[in-house]
């Protein structure tokens, strides 16, 4: 008697039956070991010297607005060439033609799209966009109903070194600077939590300073970490 097949339709998903029957037949391979020639792994070497890894913070832009942005706001800072890989999850890499064309790019401060800030650290060969996780960047911090003797610039940089790293405040980097809450930028070390508030006190007062962070998603309003919302929390037992 002829053996008896089962039937395969080109183009249609297998169903559960027919994915079970292939994994009797199929059985998973060894992963194969493949020796990498070294001028491959020269050139990575020079590729680890001119090339950032970078991602918006709560913002995933299309390639083509990407590299409208980065001709734009790049371009008038370095004059050389400039190639973008874009990777999964948002991330992408840029490449610059040379080691100081990348370090002016890191050396001139921060960078926002709108209110987004980039995160950017120089590529390594082990860079995984699928792992890899975002431990620090730029952030926009309101300080909604700060009294208005406290608008000094002194102040507003304590805060800001309190809770990150404090960069500039609102006026320094944007046309209007008559807001109703004062607005600072501070890089901030995700790992170590984003404070809701921050008490500011003398002698003989006390402020309680809540905190609001702009294109910051899934914080944490229970352990102030990100990532997820407190009802997810792993923390929260």
């Amino acid at each position: 008697m002829a053996p008896s097949f089962a039937k395969i339709v080109v183009g249609s998903a297998p169903s559960a039956f027919g994915r079970q029957a292939l994994a009797h037949i199929i059985s998973e391979a060894l992963a194969p070991t493949i020796q990498v020639a070294q001028a491959s792994l020269n050139e990575a070497l020079i590729f680890f010297e001119s090339a950032l890894i970078c991602r918006f913070n709560g913002f995933w832009p299309r390639f083509t607005a990407l590299h409208s942005w980065i001709s734009k706001v790049w371009k008038p800072v370095i004059s050389n060439a400039i190639n973008i890989y874009p990777c999964v999850r948002g991330f992408f890499i840029v490449d610059f033609e040379n080691f100081e064309s990348r370090q002016c790019i890191l050396d001139s401060g921060l960078w926002f799209w709108e209110n987004s800030g980039l995160f950017m650290k120089p590529w390594n060969p082990s860079f995984d966009p699928s792992t890899t996780v975002i431990t620090s960047t730029p952030v926009w911090v309101r300080l909604p109903n700060l009294p208005l003797h406290l608008w000094n610039f002194s102040l507003l940089k304590t805060i800001g070194n309190a809770i990150g790293k404090f960069y500039c405040r609102c006026s320094e980097t944007k046309e209007h600077s008559r807001t109703t809450y004062s607005h600072i930028c501070v890089e901030m070390d995700f790992n170590t939590g984003l404070p809701a508030e921050i008490n500011l006190t003398s002698k003989d007062y006390v402020w309680n300073q809540k905190l609001d962070y702009e294109s910051v998603l899934f914080r944490c309003r229970s352990y102030f970490e990100t990532g997820h919302l407190a009802k997810n929390c792993p923390k929260a037992s």
